[in-house]
């Protein structure tokens, strides 16, 4: 029996879960987790190490050698992925991209995109979820379902013996606002709007009608149109709101893929740390997006740039936008993909998907996980933290490691890549 293990499959990498080996099966003793538990059954039901050429079962050399060739005819290869991934499938993952002379990104949604845009732009004050459980005395989850996405994050929160007071805003009720201390809802309300208010609030400024620049808020100006107004009934509930996060001794704001949707979700998040920084001019206050594990403290030591970022002779350039993952499918720039796990898939616009099923892709699909994308090449690979050690970044930029619970003939995400890599190698030398 393990104890104590580290979940590759939760958005939360839960670090206390117990299994059990019983006949080569993998049995999940204690807490429930509900992806780790669903991802284990996948384990336990994965046929025999297989893989696939246009539809058709081959070995895996086979199709080693047909992803090479792949590779090595493309004009501009992507890969991209690698959520829930350890640091050495990653790793690997950038060799073979500088290898190819490829783009390589993690193909995040908007709330990972946009804050590492803000970031970038402002900076933040951060915390672990280690802080949020044993030091806030209050937290706001904003635009987030945390007792869905991490249901065994916000269990040891409701949970926890601190006891901090948990506020939820959000446009609906959800299974989070039903066990919230308080719950403000702001039917149809800008965020940005908000945020600008609650700035407003906490200067003890007059109110009046902003606008959001690129970079700032700024006053209306000639020709300008206001982004909305808060009603009387919200006014009340933002002041009431602006009171409680001046007052509290630690307060930590959770915010999620709600809050950060629309256009320019960065500039929304850039003025959600821009009010952070302002209420720790009276209180202590962090922000914490509610992600999930991804490669962007990976790619950031490995080549510098945390996201999108392309290999070129001179050495890898990164531009959010231009590189990303998704935008070069929507525009038809890449003409090879290489998916690293098809949970990576979801964050995809139906643009972008609609040109993936056009061109050459190659998945490396880990038995954990499950799709029906009908690839040019798929192998089935080993899962990190289950057939292998490895080590995992939490969403809060923790790292874990992960060990190797179970023995099997799967090759790993990192062989794989190194051998497409050497197969790539030697057809350029030969050529």
């Amino acid at each position: 029996m393990f104890k104590d293990i580290v979940s590759p499959f939760c958005a939360c990498s839960c670090d206390d879960l117990s299994l059990d080996v019983v006949d080569g099966q993998l049995l999940v003793l204690s807490p429930c987790c509900p992806a780790t538990t669903e991802a284990v059954e996948r384990i336990n039901q994965a046929t025999p190490p297989s893989a696939f050429r246009n539809g058709h079962p081959c070995s895996a050399p086979e199709a080693v050698t047909a992803a090479a060739a792949l590779l090595r005819d493309s004009r501009l290869p992507l890969l991209f992925g690698m959520g829930g991934m350890g640091t050495n499938s990653q790793r690997a993952a950038v060799r073979l991209a500088e290898q190819v002379g490829g783009v390589i990104d993690t193909a995040g949604g908007g709330l990972a995109t946009g804050s590492l845009a803000a970031l970038q732009q402002v900076g933040m004050s951060t915390c672990t979820l280690g802080e949020v459980l044993h030091r806030a005395d209050l937290v706001l989850i904003w635009g987030a379902d945390p007792a869905v996405t991490h249901s065994r994050f916000f269990e040891r929160l409701t949970r926890s013996s601190h006891s901090p007071e948990i506020l939820v805003l959000d446009d609906h009720p959800s299974a989070t606002s039903a066990a919230a201390t308080e719950f403000y809802q702001f039917s149809n309300a800008d965020n940005r709007n908000l945020l600008l208010t609650l700035r407003q609030l906490l200067r003890d400024e007059p109110l009046c009608p902003r606008v959001v620049s690129l970079r700032e808020d700024s006053p209306l100006s000639e020709g300008d149109e206001p982004i909305g107004f808060p009603s009387a009934s919200d006014l009340t509930v933002l002041r009431q709101l602006s009171y409680r996060l001046k007052h509290c001794r630690y307060g930590v704001i959770l915010y999620g893929e709600r809050f950060a949707s629309g256009n320019s979700p960065g500039i929304t998040i850039e003025l959600l740390f821009r009010l952070v920084e302002e209420l720790c001019g009276v209180t202590r206050m962090s922000a914490r997006a509610l992600g999930e594990p991804g490669a962007e403290n990976l790619l950031a030591w490995q080549t510098g740039f945390a996201r999108a970022v392309h290999f070129h002779q001179s050495g890898p350039e990164s531009l959010v936008g231009e590189f990303s993952a998704n935008e070069m499918l929507e525009r038809q720039e890449t003409d090879c993909a290489v998916i690293l796990g098809s949970r990576s898939l979801r964050h995809l616009s139906p643009a972008a998907m609609a040109t993936l099923q056009k061109i050459p892709t190659i998945l490396l699909e880990p038995v954990s996980q499950k799709s029906d994308f009908p690839a040019t090449v798929q192998v089935a690979v080993g899962v990190d933290g289950i057939h292998s050690r490895d080590t995992i970044y939490r969403f809060d930029d923790v790292s874990l490691p992960l060990r190797a619970l179970l023995p099997s003939a799967l090759p790993s995400v990192s062989e794989i890549l190194a051998d497409i890599g050497n197969h790539v190698s030697c057809s350029r030398s030969q050529g």
